[in-house]
């Protein structure tokens, strides 16, 4: 599990969930300024990562909904407030790559039991 460590004040975490996304969108959204991390998931999914401060929040969901518009995907974003400290931070993962584009869920009871015995055994180690 990551663990980031941020410098400076950031006011909020946003976690974005691209759906068929072509590379010259993903090229266009390495160019927010604050991305932290990109994921590829399985099912022509991607994870973006980016941090903030207040005043940088519309600009950046302006631009990502101008390459939606652009090129075409389909997207979903969750705002994380960073600020007050501590009092929202606390968040769980989310297995984005486990749902189809329509929000099933669509990972069965046996791969999600070979998920739960591999970290078992991975933290009894």
């Amino acid at each position: 599990m990551p663990f980031y460590a941020y410098v400076g004040r950031f006011d909020f975490r946003i976690s974005l969930l691209t759906h068929d996304v072509s590379d010259d969108a993903v090229r266009e959204l390495t160019r927010i300024p604050k991305l932290l991390r990109v994921s590829y998931l399985h099912n022509d999914k991607m994870y973006f990562y980016i941090i903030g401060q207040d005043h940088m929040f519309v600009k950046i969901t302006e631009f990502i909904n101008t390459l939606s518009n652009n090129y075409d995907f389909v997207y979903d974003l969750h705002l994380h407030p960073i600020t007050p400290s501590m009092n929202f931070s606390v968040a769980s993962s989310i297995p984005y790559e486990h749902f189809s584009k329509e929000g099933k869920w669509i990972i069965s009871e046996e791969e999600l039991l070979n998920v739960f015995e591999k970290e078992l055994a991975r933290i009894k180690k």
